[in-house]
């Protein structure tokens, strides 16, 4: 029997905990420190390992794919903000075409409901507006 030292068995004892195997932790450790690690529990704690490295992999590949969706949501929010800050800016004519412009994109239900002044429709504009002059927000 191979003998252990004290903080792997720690280790096992903690890992055990974790996977639902161990009802009385410090039974369990006293108990692995006086008989020591078989090789048995040698295989389980190398497989618990594993198991735990596997599960904190996929959980930092998930909060990684988080920060990158959140941070191209705050890219895409702040080109919206930039076209729409650009659109505000332009003359009252330039801005009632592009809104014609977008009128026209509509079915004739929803051109019928259109009203300007309704939250709603700006935020639909909002959005529309960047694939429609985004790129000349560079230019200004």
């Amino acid at each position: 029997m191979e003998v252990a030292g004290v903080e792997q068995i720690k280790e096992y004892v903690r890992l055990a905990q974790m996977h639902g195997k161990a009802n009385d932790p410090p039974g369990l450790e006293r108990y692995l420190i006086s008989k020591g690690l078989t090789p048995f529990h040698m295989q389980q704690l190398q497989d618990w390992k594993t198991a735990w490295e596997e599960k904190q992999r996929r959980a930092n590949e998930i909060a990684l794919q988080a920060e990158k969706q959140k941070n191209k949501h705050e890219k895409d929010r702040e080109r919206i903000e930039a076209v729409w800050k650009y659109f505000l800016a332009r003359p009252k004519e330039v801005q009632e075409k592009l809104t014609s412009d977008y009128l026209s994109s509509l079915p004739s239900n929803l051109r019928r409901d259109y009203d300007p002044k309704k939250d709603k429709w700006q935020a639909c504009l909002k959005y529309w507006l960047p694939e429609k002059i985004g790129w000349e927000v560079g230019k200004c």
